[in-house]
């Protein structure tokens, strides 16, 4: 049987960048890292992204998505 393979995408918007402090973002990076761990120990592997924002962001992850899942 094949392991199944899943891109977790993070979104967030770039106003918190703008009216919150950097430290105002850890919250999310650990729960990212959570939901990760959470599929992995379901035995999915996953492809991660850095957290998208903006455009180029996303269109960049989701480069990544399509190059490590549908090979």
């Amino acid at each position: 049987m094949t392991k199944m393979k899943i891109g977790l995408l993070p979104f967030y918007l770039e106003l918190y960048d703008k009216i919150s402090p950097p430290e105002k973002r850890k919250p999310l990076e650990a729960f990212y890292a959570s939901i990760s761990n959470a599929f992995q120990r379901q035995g999915i592997e996953v492809v991660g992204a850095k957290i998208c924002r903006l455009k180029p962001e996303f269109a960049a992850a989701v480069k990544t998505f399509k190059r490590q899942t549908w090979m």
